[in-house]
């Protein structure tokens, strides 16, 4: 028990000094101005990339992506009773729309995910498929579209945009019934996954 608790304490302070050295700071008190006064969303998300890489080999750096796809899919389980029901029947199932580079460390989101829909899946029998897309462009178009929808339902804008649907992962809700493990042919077709930064 000790080997392992040595274990946790170096792989923590390995992540501590990964954020101190990606901050240029000494201490924790100094990442304030990064997150209020000098807030710089794209520095900040960043880190996720040398995370990401740090995650293969540091369990406690592990474990924050899969808690972050627990997370994920809890806020998905909280919408599902608000959800149109037509969604629910879509040709590859409901759609959830995935934004931010964080998802290109997908694989390692993957597994809080799919124990989150393991544990909630029952509450939701309507369910049959869940089908992860990445944003193909801003919000700002998206904002657009619904604009000039509200303002004249027939404008071009609306008639000639072409939307691409980037796949990131598929789920077929039958398959969770005896789910044991997080090894793609159980549950899921991923075969589109991007690649981990």
């Amino acid at each position: 028990m000790e080997n392992d608790l040595n274990s946790i304490e170096h792989e923590a302070e390995e992540l501590k000094q990964l954020i101190f050295d990606h901050f240029k700071i000494d201490n924790f008190d100094n990442l304030l101005p990064y997150f209020y006064s000098n807030f710089k969303k794209d520095f900040i998300a960043s880190l996720a990339a040398k995370l990401s890489v740090m995650a293969k080999q540091n369990d406690v750096v592990r474990e924050i992506f899969e808690d972050s796809g627990y997370q994920i899919a809890k806020h998905i389980m909280a919408l599902m009773p608000k959800i149109d029901k037509k969604l629910f029947t879509m040709p590859r199932g409901l759609p959830i729309v995935c934004a931010g580079s964080v998802f290109k460390s997908w694989t390692l989101i993957k597994p809080g995910f799919v124990r989150c829909l393991n544990k909630h899946l029952k509450k939701f029998p309507n369910l049959n498929e869940l089908n992860l897309v990445l944003a193909d462009s801003d919000s700002s178009i998206g904002a657009c579209l619904l604009a000039s929808k509200l303002y004249d339902n027939k404008t071009l804008l609306i008639k000639n945009y072409k939307r691409k649907e980037i796949a990131l992962d598929h789920f077929f809700i039958s398959k969770f019934q005896n789910f044991q493990s997080c090894g793609n042919e159980i549950f899921s077709d991923d075969n589109h996954i991007p690649k981990e930064v």
